[in-house]
Protein backbone atom coordinates (compact mmCIF):
# COMPACT_ATOMS: atom_id res chain seq x y z
CA UNK A 1 0.00 0.00 0.00
CA UNK A 2 2.80 2.42 0.88
CA UNK A 3 4.53 1.65 -2.38
CA UNK A 4 1.35 2.53 -4.32
CA UNK A 5 1.11 5.87 -2.48
CA UNK A 6 4.74 6.63 -3.33
CA UNK A 7 4.13 5.79 -7.01
CA UNK A 8 1.03 8.03 -7.12
CA UNK A 9 2.90 10.92 -5.48
CA UNK A 10 5.82 10.50 -7.90
CA UNK A 11 3.39 10.51 -10.83
CA UNK A 12 1.70 13.72 -9.65
CA UNK A 13 5.06 15.43 -9.11
CA UNK A 14 6.26 14.33 -12.56
CA UNK A 15 3.12 15.73 -14.17
CA UNK A 16 3.54 19.05 -12.39
CA UNK A 17 7.22 19.20 -13.37
CA UNK A 18 6.48 18.55 -17.05
CA UNK A 19 3.74 21.21 -17.05
CA UNK A 20 6.07 23.71 -15.35
CA UNK A 21 8.89 23.14 -17.83
CA UNK A 22 6.52 23.47 -20.81
CA UNK A 23 5.15 26.72 -19.40
CA UNK A 24 8.70 28.04 -18.88
CA UNK A 25 9.70 27.18 -22.46
CA UNK A 26 6.54 28.79 -23.86
CA UNK A 27 7.17 31.98 -21.86
CA UNK A 28 10.78 32.13 -23.08
CA UNK A 29 9.66 31.82 -26.70
CA UNK A 30 7.01 34.51 -26.19
CA UNK A 31 9.58 36.94 -24.81
CA UNK A 32 11.37 36.88 -28.19
CA UNK A 33 8.29 38.29 -29.92
CA UNK A 34 7.75 41.02 -27.33
CA UNK A 35 11.41 42.05 -27.39
CA UNK A 36 11.57 42.18 -31.20
CA UNK A 37 8.26 44.07 -31.52
CA UNK A 38 9.56 46.71 -29.11
CA UNK A 39 12.85 46.91 -31.03
CA UNK A 40 11.04 47.28 -34.36
CA UNK A 41 8.70 49.92 -32.86
CA UNK A 42 11.70 51.92 -31.61
CA UNK A 43 13.29 51.64 -35.07
CA UNK A 44 10.06 52.87 -36.68
CA UNK A 45 10.01 55.88 -34.36
CA UNK A 46 13.65 56.65 -35.20
CA UNK A 47 12.91 56.31 -38.91
CA UNK A 48 9.97 58.72 -38.55
CA UNK A 49 12.16 61.23 -36.69
CA UNK A 50 14.61 61.18 -39.60
CA UNK A 51 12.22 61.03 -42.56
CA UNK A 52 8.85 62.29 -41.30
CA UNK A 53 7.08 58.99 -42.04
CA UNK A 54 6.93 55.41 -40.86
CA UNK A 55 8.34 52.64 -43.08
CA UNK A 56 6.43 49.67 -44.49
CA UNK A 57 9.33 47.26 -44.23
CA UNK A 58 7.11 44.38 -45.39
CA UNK A 59 5.69 44.15 -48.89
CA UNK A 60 2.39 42.93 -47.45
CA UNK A 61 0.62 41.87 -44.24
CA UNK A 62 1.74 38.26 -44.68
CA UNK A 63 5.30 38.84 -45.85
CA UNK A 64 7.09 37.55 -42.75
CA UNK A 65 10.70 38.52 -42.20
CA UNK A 66 13.22 36.84 -41.98
CA UNK A 67 11.46 33.74 -43.37
CA UNK A 68 12.00 33.30 -47.10
CA UNK A 69 9.06 30.95 -47.57
CA UNK A 70 6.70 33.57 -46.08
CA UNK A 71 5.16 31.00 -43.74
CA UNK A 72 6.10 31.17 -40.07
CA UNK A 73 7.01 27.78 -38.68
CA UNK A 74 8.74 25.99 -35.84
CA UNK A 75 12.26 26.44 -37.24
CA UNK A 76 14.47 29.43 -36.45
CA UNK A 77 15.84 31.94 -38.95
CA UNK A 78 18.97 34.08 -38.89
CA UNK A 79 18.56 37.85 -38.75
CA UNK A 80 19.36 39.52 -41.15
CA UNK A 81 18.34 37.51 -44.19
CA UNK A 82 19.74 39.16 -47.35
CA UNK A 83 17.87 36.65 -49.55
CA UNK A 84 14.45 37.87 -48.41
CA UNK A 85 12.41 39.99 -50.84
CA UNK A 86 12.01 42.70 -48.17
CA UNK A 87 15.62 42.64 -46.90
CA UNK A 88 16.45 46.14 -48.19
CA UNK A 89 13.50 47.69 -46.37
CA UNK A 90 14.28 45.89 -43.12
CA UNK A 91 17.89 47.06 -43.42
CA UNK A 92 16.61 50.67 -43.43
CA UNK A 93 15.10 50.08 -39.99
CA UNK A 94 18.44 48.81 -38.62
CA UNK A 95 16.77 46.19 -36.42
CA UNK A 96 19.09 43.44 -35.25
CA UNK A 97 18.88 40.17 -33.38
CA UNK A 98 21.98 38.41 -32.16
CA UNK A 99 20.14 35.09 -32.05
CA UNK A 100 18.08 33.29 -34.70
CA UNK A 101 14.37 34.06 -34.37
CA UNK A 102 11.40 31.71 -34.41
CA UNK A 103 8.77 34.36 -35.05
CA UNK A 104 8.19 35.97 -38.42
CA UNK A 105 7.72 39.76 -38.37
CA UNK A 106 5.61 42.12 -40.46
CA UNK A 107 5.83 45.93 -40.45
CA UNK A 108 3.24 47.90 -42.41
CA UNK A 109 2.70 51.66 -42.26
CA UNK A 110 0.51 54.36 -43.65
CA UNK A 111 -0.65 57.94 -43.40
CA UNK A 112 -3.81 59.75 -42.39
CA UNK A 113 -6.86 57.99 -43.77
CA UNK A 114 -4.92 54.98 -45.08
CA UNK A 115 -6.70 51.76 -44.20
CA UNK A 116 -4.92 49.30 -41.97
CA UNK A 117 -4.58 46.07 -43.98
CA UNK A 118 -6.13 42.84 -42.77
CA UNK A 119 -3.38 41.35 -40.62
CA UNK A 120 -4.85 37.84 -40.64
CA UNK A 121 -5.68 37.77 -36.92
CA UNK A 122 -9.03 37.27 -35.18
CA UNK A 123 -8.96 40.91 -34.07
CA UNK A 124 -10.04 43.24 -36.89
CA UNK A 125 -7.58 46.13 -37.06
CA UNK A 126 -8.99 47.39 -40.36
CA UNK A 127 -11.59 49.38 -38.40
CA UNK A 128 -8.98 51.41 -36.49
CA UNK A 129 -9.35 55.13 -37.27
CA UNK A 130 -6.00 56.49 -38.45
CA UNK A 131 -5.98 60.30 -38.05
CA UNK A 132 -2.27 60.57 -38.82
CA UNK A 133 0.78 58.50 -39.63
CA UNK A 134 0.74 54.99 -38.16
CA UNK A 135 2.44 51.61 -38.23
CA UNK A 136 1.30 48.09 -37.38
CA UNK A 137 3.68 45.30 -36.41
CA UNK A 138 2.83 41.61 -36.34
CA UNK A 139 4.79 38.64 -35.02
CA UNK A 140 3.64 35.09 -35.80
CA UNK A 141 4.98 31.62 -35.04
CA UNK A 142 3.88 28.06 -34.59
CA UNK A 143 5.70 27.64 -31.30
CA UNK A 144 5.25 23.91 -30.86
CA UNK A 145 4.76 22.68 -34.43
CA UNK A 146 1.07 21.79 -34.05
CA UNK A 147 -0.19 24.03 -36.87
CA UNK A 148 -1.67 26.67 -34.55
CA UNK A 149 -0.06 30.10 -34.53
CA UNK A 150 0.61 32.70 -31.88
CA UNK A 151 0.11 36.27 -33.06
CA UNK A 152 1.32 39.47 -31.45
CA UNK A 153 0.21 42.82 -32.91
CA UNK A 154 1.43 46.28 -31.91
CA UNK A 155 0.04 49.49 -33.43
CA UNK A 156 1.30 53.01 -32.87
CA UNK A 157 1.01 56.37 -34.50
CA UNK A 158 -0.42 59.83 -34.35
CA UNK A 159 -3.69 59.57 -32.43
CA UNK A 160 -3.30 55.80 -31.93
CA UNK A 161 -2.29 54.30 -28.63
CA UNK A 162 -2.16 50.54 -28.58
CA UNK A 163 -0.64 47.92 -26.38
CA UNK A 164 0.39 44.53 -27.67
CA UNK A 165 -2.59 42.45 -28.80
CA UNK A 166 -1.90 38.75 -28.20
CA UNK A 167 -3.62 35.76 -29.77
CA UNK A 168 -1.92 32.70 -28.35
CA UNK A 169 -2.05 29.13 -29.35
CA UNK A 170 -3.08 26.95 -26.44
CA UNK A 171 -0.23 25.23 -24.65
Amino acid sequence: MELMVVVVIAGVLSTLAVYGVRKYIYTAKTSEALHMLNSIAAAEESFKDETGRYLSASSGPNSYYPQTNLIPGKSKWAWPNPGHVDAANWALLSVTSHEPVQFGYVAVAGGAGDAVPNLGTREDFTAVATPGRWFALKAAADQNGDGKFSYFVLMRGEGISSGVHIEDEVE
